[in-house]
């Protein structure tokens, strides 16, 4: 949903990996449906896959996993590339009961930049990172 939300309020050209083949299928199916396919396409793929692609912002959904090891191919790719960047999502307050929130061993060697705290009807706060040092 955020990757068809970028496109069409944005125009941003989104690529998304995701883990379940079946899911890719089906993400792939509603992306033609609303005529998204040259904005957005899905892969059956998982973090591994970072290096192959070519990317400036990587948005990593708050239920994501495993979260450390994202992060942990995150940041190699990160180290090789000039001006890439990293948004999370993750749960606070009473949603952080029910799911598992990112924790700060997840997102070593990264530095929070931003939070922006969810409001209204959303449910996870949106995390601006970037590699420290």
């Amino acid at each position: 949903m955020s990757l068809i939300l970028l496109s069409h309020l944005y125009g941003i050209r989104s690529i998304g990996l995701e883990s379940s083949k079946k899911t890719a299928k089906l993400s792939t199916k509603v992306i033609q449906s609303l005529g998204l396919e040259k904005d957005v396409e899905i892969i059956h793929s998982d973090d591994l896959d970072l290096e192959k692609l070519d990317w400036d912002i990587a948005l990593v959904a708050a239920l994501a996993e495993p979260k450390k090891r994202i992060f942990k191919s995150l940041g190699k790719v990160l180290k090789k590339r000039k001006n890439a960047f990293v948004i999370f999502r993750t749960y606070t307050g009473m949603r952080a009961v029910l799911y598992e929130p990112v924790q700060p061993a997840d997102i070593k060697g990264f530095k929070i930049v931003k939070e922006i705290l969810p409001t209204g009807l959303v449910n996870n706060t949106t995390v601006f990172a970037e590699l420290e040092g």
